[in-house]
C-alpha cells in the first residue's frame, strides 16, 4: 500500500467521522434497558449501514469493509452529526 492511499484512506475516515459520530460523542444518556446500553435520540446506524449511506458506489465493497473493521474498533453504532445537532438545539 502506498502513502497516497492511505492519506486518501485517512482523508475518506476523517470526512466519516465529521458526517457520523459515537453515542458517547452525541452525549446520549445511558439507558440499561436501550439499544447499545443508550438512549438514542436519533437514528442508530451500524458502522457498515453509515459506510455505505455516505460512500456507497465511490468506494470499493473491499475498501468500506477494511474502514469497517477499523471504525468498529470506536463504536459499533453511530449518529448522524447532523441529526444529533439537531436534537441539541
Amino acid at each position: 500500500m502506498t502513502d497516497s492511499t492511505d492519506d486518501i484512506d485517512e482523508a475518506l475516515l476523517a470526512i466519516f467521522r465529521r458526517a457520523y459520530i459515537t453515542p458517547d460523542e452525541a452525549a446520549f444518556l445511558h439507558d440499561r434497558e436501550g439499544d447499545e446500553g443508550y438512549a438514542w435520540q436519533t437514528e442508530r446506524l451500524e458502522t457498515e449501514d453509515a459506510l455505505s449511506e455516505l460512500f456507497e458506489g465511490t468506494v470499493t465493497d473491499a475498501k468500506l469493509a477494511d474502514y469497517a473493521d477499523k471504525l468498529n474498533n470506536e463504536s459499533v453504532v453511530w449518529a448522524r452529526a447532523s441529526d444529533v445537532a439537531s436534537v441539541h438545539e
